[in-house]
């Protein structure tokens, strides 16, 4: 059909021109989207329930006066991976369908996804959303509700908005192992595994475990009490404190993967360098898993525990930088002196170390002096920290780090551990859009544990207030091969020699040759591939 003829311009005026269609977005553009889940106030046990996810381009009106609504930016490169994670009371309907990869939406045609889930039992329930570009979330978006024997009154969905922060750069593929804690009853903990090796192009749909009827704390718990007095059995020992180790990664590998993950990760042990796990639960000491043939009873002499394939955690949410800086001045430790019987002198090597190494300078070992260094952002690049330390997952606000003390009048000595429920709140550690380093060269400083709405210990704290790596024990370690470690890390990972994972596996051996058999117990969370530049 023929155009019809343009109307007649305005006497004196030319007729006005089209304006340009706007150019499509470059492959590296960021664009605003906004981010909606939904579902019903109400699950009725044994009925389906319906997630509905909401990606759009355009702003997302709130239906309901509660609800919130926010935006933030994406990359158009990458596709958005939306995965529904059933935590408490509830199930997917077929846990094939838990993760739905699509393009970022273009503006005018929103995407609309749905999860089916099925309630279990009566009591509280929850259902997590997660937007992911590259390895690491962007977003989370928490839904809770009740389940009900029988509706209690009309449905009326529960809304969740989030934002999406801009992140300047996304992440190079990863070896990932993400592993997060559900519990579909109640009284039941079910594990998820996704397992990602880009490195091999090798990817899986998601595995379950079945549903385990151990409480994960008390069962970790016992774990690291046999740990513990083995060790002090068996100290002058390592032969028999190694089997005894052994053991007990054979039985963590045996019991906690489904069977076809065990295969994957014998078959591909040995081209595996590094593993990021992201893992949604505080309690099981991953780095132990001993990695053998599923086949066989007894692990061989080419059994691998899980620390030694370069595994780094980091927690479900932000990304941990690739690249660190460490400018001169900006390294400080806080190594207490002891008075007998609790002195540690492999604790004051490591102050000649760190002087010799970074020209780092002291802080008091006092809690106020350490929380005023914590509190104002930029004051370090490095913590490194050497003491005493005690955690109880149980009670994991009396996470501590114990420091001597001051002198009374009556001849005591005053309190003055640092608490990981004070840092957790008071810290503020990023600065100019960098993060520092923190290590915690202390007895349990990395155990991890529940509170009422998350996690808790030193390292959720000291990630959250912006660390971007840290470094903690899990259970006890022995002074002298405590050194051996922190020295062989800071050796290989600073001025960029080996990047995170690798640094953390040689100095994982490196406290092992040295005749320290709790050298698994160094958790390391950050970037696999994270660098420490000097400045």
């Amino acid at each position: 059909m023929a155009k019809p003829p343009a109307p007649p311009s305005p006497a004196g005026r030319p007729a006005a021109k089209k304006a340009p269609a706007a150019p499509a977005p470059s492959p590296q553009q960021q664009v605003e989207c906004h981010f909606r889940a939904e579902t019903d106030d109400e699950y009725v046990v044994g009925q389906v329930h319906t997630v509905d996810v909401t990606i759009a381009r355009e702003v997302l009106k709130a239906t309901r006066k509660a609800s919130k609504v926010a935006t933030g930016k994406v990359r158009t490169s990458k596709p958005l991976v939306v995965e529904c994670m059933p935590m408490l009371r509830v199930s997917l309907r077929d846990a094939a369908d838990a993760r739905i990869e699509i393009p970022v939406p273009d503006a005018g045609t929103p995407a609309d996804l749905r999860f089916d889930l099925v309630a279990n039992e009566e009591g509280a329930g929850q259902v997590r959303v997660q937007v992911r570009q590259g390895p690491l979330p962007l977003v989370t978006l928490t839904l809770d509700f009740a389940v009900v024997g029988a509706r209690t009154g009309t449905r009326r969905p529960v809304q969740a908005a989030a934002d999406l922060a801009q992140f300047p750069d996304l992440p190079r593929a990863t070896d990932e192992l993400r592993i997060l804690q559900l519990q579909p009853y109640g009284g039941k903990t079910q594990y998820r595994y996704e397992l990602d090796l880009p490195s091999l192009r090798l990817r899986r749909p998601p595995f379950e475990s079945p549903p385990l009827d151990a409480d994960p704390a008390a069962y970790v718990a016992a774990i690291h009490k046999r740990i513990e007095d083995r060790w002090a059995e068996h100290a002058s020992e390592k032969q028999a404190f190694a089997r005894d180790l052994r053991a007990i990664g054979c039985e963590l590998f045996d019991e906690l993967l489904p069977l076809e993950l065990k295969q994957l990760l014998w078959q591909h042990r040995g081209a595996i360098r590094s593993v990021q796990v992201l893992s949604s639960e505080p309690f099981i000491p991953w780095e132990l898993l001993l990695v053998h043939d599923p086949a066989e009873r007894k692990p061989g002499p080419d059994a691998a525990f899980l620390g030694e394939l370069g595994v780094v955690r980091w927690l479900v949410n932000g990304y941990p930088p690739e690249t660190l800086r460490l400018r001169k001045g900006k390294a400080r430790y806080v190594v207490p002196d002891y008075p007998p019987p609790n002195t540690l002198p492999g604790a004051q090597q490591e102050i000649a170390m760190v002087k010799k190494r970074f020209g780092a300078t002291e802080v008091k070992p006092e809690a106020e002096a350490i929380y005023a260094l914590l509190e104002q952002p930029g004051q370090f690049d490095l913590l490194h920290v050497a003491c005493h330390g005690a955690t109880d997952a149980a009670d994991i606000g009396s996470a501590r780090l114990e420091m001597p003390g001051k002198p009374r009048s009556d001849g005591t000595l005053s309190e003055e551990d640092v608490l990981a429920t004070t840092v957790r709140h008071e810290a503020e550690l990023r600065a100019e859009g960098a993060q520092p380093m923190v290590v915690l060269n202390a007895c349990q400083s990395a155990r991890a544990g529940a509170t009422l709405h998350g996690l808790g210990g030193f390292a959720e704290a000291f990630i959250e207030a912006g660390a971007g790596v840290f470094v903690g024990s899990s259970w006890s370690i022995g002074d002298a091969p405590a050194f051996a470690f922190v020295d062989a890390l800071y050796e290989n990972l600073v001025d960029g020699r080996q990047p995170l994972a690798a640094a953390a596996a040689a100095a994982r051996r490196k406290a092992r040759d040295d005749g320290d058999a709790t050298w698994l117990a160094y958790v390391v969370y950050g970037h696999p591939r994270a660098t420490v530049g000097r400045s």
